[in-house]
């Protein structure tokens, strides 16, 4: 009060402290000390090596503390009581704009001009609360945003701020007026981008950064509701579209709601040291964002309860958090979980403000606060039995990477719950009995609304509500189950979810929506929930290894989109068609109010009114139309409306088993890091699908009776991981189908990198041209550790494949469609007539057991042809759903009517053919052939067959052989008149003796040059090569007869051969190559004289059976 520089030994009574848990505050009596100035001093304690950053207020009315523009207050609340706060607005502000961000408890935020709460007495009595010209009452941040335009506007006036507490709070207040927010080093910063008007109009929120070391620094913009643009310059305070210097990846801001990242390094030619970073978020509709930034250097950030924070670490670099518990207490929730799953993740904890370590923390110890570690995020659960348990105080987390990864961490209150972002899929683990509690907001008018549960082990119980913050089995609107291998998903319908957000749910233009989760499995679940809003144009975010059920109506477009950094190399995006019976629930439209029911009751009447008679759930709208054909278009540039937008492109159809993959592949030259992939799925048919992201680099989630399709290179590992379901009494299938290439399968409940080398794999399977199986039976299971079971797939060639775990209640598995093929030996094709440019192909049609039940089923053979070795040096498959949809060509099609494939055959199957043609001279190709059964979907595969052509061409083949023939006839004639010219001589000469015999003018089989080998059953064959003979020419009339003599000639001899031919001289055995890389050899009898003077050198060459 008189030192101008009051210190530790010269300060007013009660003038000095030291801030603790972040914060902290002094308070004098003055009222003795009229009209005198006072000073403050801030000492630096220097146990730090690094400058100290703070924010300092000083208020003169402890009832009413004055808030400063763009100076965020931090204060506490207790349960049931509001704490009061002032303000003042010059006469020329148009706007002021008030954020109460809780970190512990839950809060509502009042506001009205001084002069409207004159007489209300305490600020405790409900006079004060009703009197308000503002209010927001929504769980989390509540945001009030008043314009000169509002009613109430008060120009010049000192306002009324009030924070009632729901329940004890911890909380931060934050005021500006015509102006940006201020953002604190490592605090979050909530702003609400509301719509006040049908329209157009952009909105927009502005924050300032200050930086003032050489040191880089990240923006992270936590997108709660809408879809905002984010900028962000240092030259103009209000960037925008047409002005700005940093802005996300490319992409991210078109896309789903989730995070919104920026990262300046000091390497940055626009990098400015000492300088303002200013940033603004950009929305066309309702929008609420919370905006953290931090220095590279910040020592720790702090955490908001429920409020997902995202973040980057190096290998083995431990990154500190600060969470603030309020006065109530109850249990704390940390949990931290990487984007890349295979970057496993470390969190540990500590009562206080000392940096916990795996060599110094207080949790996780014991089996309470045991963190439950793995590939998809780690957790800790504080409770208040905890020895080292304390409330109110600051906790401090650690989290710590195995490499450098991207990862989000989040604490949650045992009174609070957990912020599920919109379009943003997130993995909760819900403990055995335990009920866990989310909320969303969503926009009232901003589209129907989608909940969506998806169990990647055992079975979980949704309520939902927009009345309770807590719902359950007695209080909600509407409820539905989801389990393993089914899941559900919820929609509300807009004027459904209008009536929903009917005050007071509705507040400021925003309404929560609040779910409630619990686990019907002994050993608890595992859920990935979504909570998606709007149709055409709103994506919803794909998270690289998790998975997101989805649905579609005939015709309808499904928008998804990727975001990848530098940590993302190959990239896949794989689309499955989820089984007809698949979850799928409609919201029935408001009923109509008949004096009672409204709200949850109205809901509730008719919760079930999408539903079939036996209470099974429909697929989304649209009439049936066959198996689902899934379209997958995926475009860096833009959102792919029509398939001439995509860059790349898949179908899911019944031919590839409903599965359609897109690889990307960091080599190509479209591919790109740091940037956004816009994925859109057009269904043709109603369809339930799934849809799952992945990288090489992290394990991707396998879900019960899902299937993904993948890339890996050579010698390179693709890495997943599964939940153990110890509640379930089946075996587990985890069944990997080659779509190019050969990949093997490991397994292993320890490591979660099971392959080669060592030998660190618990099952492995390393099959040759079939698909790799590995059944884990009950026993097995339940001798696991852990709680779940880790998958690798090695490229032993570069490959592509699809991979499906599901549940199998036999050891030999459930399906007869899945192992009939690779056990019956008559599903092997057969081969014929074998030449340069085609051959004939036929197979026995599928027996009738697997054709049994009603109705009757017809079926339609499709059979494939494709090259040993594709274009692109991959290796084709013939023997599986998706080989024949990537490599095969569908070269013809059989259909087989239900009567026809139901008859009982007399005399066996007749075989079914068709013939290959087109194909090259010389080359190996593989043939295969799939039936499809009326009524199925998955296709019935026979057993892939390899053959050779033979060399030359048809063309080329026919002008040899007419060459050969005309060889053969001119030599003929040549001996002929060679023997008519000997004779003249003999005669002329009398040197023909009377025993001489006639010489007998054999005929010869030439072997084929050309063509196939000898015709079945020794007919002639007039195709290309076969039997040719040759007759002599008839002798001169004037000769005379010769006597008779004896003559005796050879049989011709036989082909030899190892074994004896088959009535089919070029079936191959199944599932094996031929083993003659030049294809069948034609093989051929040579009749030779037994003439003592012959000299031929035998059936290699066949023209010099010949008598000269």
């Amino acid at each position: 009060g008189a030192e101008a520089n009051p210190g530790s030994e010269s300060h007013l009574p009660g003038g000095a402290f030291e801030p603790d848990d972040l914060q902290g505050e002094a308070v004098v009596n003055a009222s003795s000390l009229p009209n005198r100035a006072f000073y403050i001093s801030v000492c630096d304690t220097g146990l730090v090596s690094r400058s100290s950053r703070f924010v300092i207020a000083a208020r003169l009315r402890v009832d009413a503390p004055l808030l400063l523009d763009g100076q965020p207050y931090a204060g506490t609340v207790r349960a049931l009581e509001t704490a009061r706060f002032r303000v003042s607005a010059g006469a020329h502000a148009t706007r002021m704009q008030v954020v109460a961000s809780p970190e512990g408890g839950d809060v509502a935020l009042l506001l009205s001009p001084m002069s409207r709460m004159a007489g209300t007495g305490s600020a405790d009595e409900p006079g004060w609360y009703d009197r308000a010209v503002w209010r927001s009452d929504v769980p989390g941040a509540n945001t009030i945003t008043a314009r000169a335009t509002d009613e109430g506007w008060c120009a010049g006036c000192d306002y009324a701020v009030g924070v009632v507490g729901k329940t004890a709070a911890n909380f931060t207040l934050l005021v500006t007026v015509d102006r940006a927010y201020t953002l604190r080093d490592g605090e979050p910063q909530t702003a609400q981008l509301a719509r006040y008007a049908k329209g157009d109009e952009a909105r927009a929120a502005y924050f300032s950064y200050s930086v003032d070391e050489a040191v880089g620094f990240t923006v992270v913009v936590t997108v709660l509701m809408g879809n905002p643009s984010v900028y962000m310059s240092t030259s103009n305070s209000r960037p925008s579209g047409e002005d700005y210097t940093w802005r996300p990846p490319v992409g991210s801001s078109f896309s789903a709601s989730g995070i919104r990242r920026i990262h300046v390094p000091p390497s940055d030619p626009d990098f400015c040291s000492g300088c303002t970073y200013f940033l603004g978020v950009v929305a066309y509709g309702n929008c609420s964002v919370a905006v953290t930034a931090w220095l590279d250097t910040t020592e720790a950030l702090r955490l908001r309860d429920g409020l997902a924070l995202k973040d980057t670490a190096p290998a083995g670099v431990y990154k500190y958090y600060t969470f603030s518990m309020a006065e109530a207490g109850g249990e704390l929730r940390v949990s931290a979980r990487p984007e890349l799953g295979g970057a496993r993740v470390a969190l540990f904890a500590n009562a206080g403000d000392s940096p916990p370590s795996e060599e110094e923390h207080h949790w996780p110890t014991g089996a309470a606060g045991a963190a439950r570690a793995g590939d998809q995020g780690t957790a800790i659960l504080i409770r208040p039995a905890d020895r080292h348990y304390c409330a109110p105080c600051t906790y401090t987390v650690a989290v710590r990477a195995e490499r450098a990864t991207t990862f989000t961490v989040v604490a949650t209150t045992e009174g609070g719950s957990s912020t599920l972002l919109l379009g943003l899929p997130s993995l909760e683990t819900i403990p055995m009995g335990a009920t866990a509690f989310y909320q969303t907001p969503v926009d009232p008018e901003g589209g129907p609304v989608t909940v969506s549960a998806l169990p990647a082990h055992g079975a979980v119980h949704v309520t939902m509500s927009t009345l309770v913050s807590r719902p359950s089995d007695e209080f909600n609107t509407a409820a539905f189950d989801a389990r393993s291998g089914r899941p559900a998903r919820y929609r509300v319908p807009e004027a459904t979810l209008a009536e929903w957000c009917r005050a007071p749910a509705r507040a400021s233009g925003v309404c929560a929506l609040y779910l409630g989760v619990r686990s019907l499995t002994t050993d608890g679940g595992d859920v990935v929930l979504a909570v998606s809003q709007g149709g055409v144009g709103m994506a919803q975010a794909l998270l690289p290894g998790i998975p997101v059920a989805a649905a579609a109506g005939d015709g309808e477009l499904l928008h998804f989109a990727l975001t990848v950094g530098p940590e993302h190399a190959d990239v896949s995006v794989s689309v499955s068609v989820a089984p007809p019976a698949g979850a799928w629930r409609a919201a029935p439209p408001p009923a109509e109010d008949k004096g009672g029911h409204e709200g949850a009751d109205a809901a509730d009447t008719g919760a079930d009114a999408d539903t079939d008679a036996g209470g099974e759930p429909k697929p989304p709208s649209g009439e049936a139309c066959g198996f689902p054909e899934l379209s997958v278009w995926v475009s860096r540039d833009k959102v792919p409306e029509v398939d001439k937008d995509a860059q790349w492109a898949a179908v899911a159809e019944e031919a590839s088993a409903g599965v359609g993959v897109v690889y990307i592949d960091k080599d190509d030259r479209r591919a790109c890091t740091e940037c956004t992939y816009h994925v859109t799925v057009r269904a043709r048919c109603a369809a339930n699908l799934t849809v799952v992201a992945s990288s090489p680099r992290g394990h991707t989630l396998l879900a019960e009776g899902m299937t993904t399709g993948h890339d890996v290179r050579e010698g390179e590992y693709e890495y997943f991981s599964a939940f153990l379901d110890r509640d379930r009494p089946e075996h587990v299938l985890i069944t990997v189908e080659p779509c190019l290439g050969n990949p093997d399968l490991f397994v292993s409940d320890v490591t979660p990198y099971p392959g080669l080398p060592p030998l660190n794999y618990t099952f492995a399977s390393r099959q040759t041209a079939r698909p790799e199986r590995i059944l884990i039976q009950r026993e097995a299971l339940e001798s696991m550790e852990g709680d779940r079971f880790y998958v690798g797939v090695l490229g032993e060639t570069r490959a592509k494949f699809t991979i499906r775990t599901e549940a199998a209640e036999s050891a030999g598995g459930d399906d007869p469609f899945a192992v009939a093929a690779s056990q019956d030996a008559s599903a092997v094709p057969s081969l014929d007539r074998l030449t340069a440019r085609s051959v004939a192909v036929s197979w026995d049609p599928l027996p009738a057991e697997l054709l049994a039940g009603e109705p009757p089923r017809g079926v339609t053979y499709r059979l494939y042809a494709a090259r040993e070795e594709t274009e692109g040096g991959d290796l084709a498959v013939l023997y599986t759903a998706c080989g024949l949809a990537a490599s095969g060509d569908r070269v013809a099609e059989i259909r087989v009517s239900a009567e026809e494939a139901a008859e009982p055959p007399a005399r066996g199957y007749r075989p079914l053919s068709a013939t290959v043609e087109g194909l090259r001279p010389g080359t190996v190709y593989l043939a295969n052939v799939a039936a499809m059964v009326d009524g199925r979907d998955k296709p019935y595969i026979y057993r892939q067959v390899s053959f050779t052509t033979l060399e030359g061409g048809a063309g080329r083949g026919w002008a040899i052989a007419a060459m050969v023939l005309a060889t053969l006839l001119a030599c003929t004639l040549c001996t002929v008149g060679a023997l008519i010219h000997r004779r003249r001589r003999q005669l002329r000469d009398g040197s023909l003796l009377a025993d001489d015999g006639a010489v007998d003018m054999q005929s010869f089989v030439a072997s084929p040059l050309t063509g196939g080998g000898l015709p079945r059953g020794g007919e002639d064959d007039d195709g290309e090569g076969g039997v040719v003979p040759l007759v002599a020419p008839a002798m001169p009339a004037s000769l005379p007869p010769a006597p008779p003599v004896a003559a005796e000639a050879d049989p011709a001899p036989t082909a030899e051969a190892e074994d004896p031919l088959p009535d089919n001289p070029f079936a191959v055995a199944a599932g094996q190559a031929a083993e003659d890389d030049d294809g069948p050899v034609a093989q051929a009898a040579i009749m030779e004289s037994d003439d003592e003077d012959n000299d031929s050198p035998g059936a290699s060459d066949p023209l010099s059976a010949n008598k000269s």
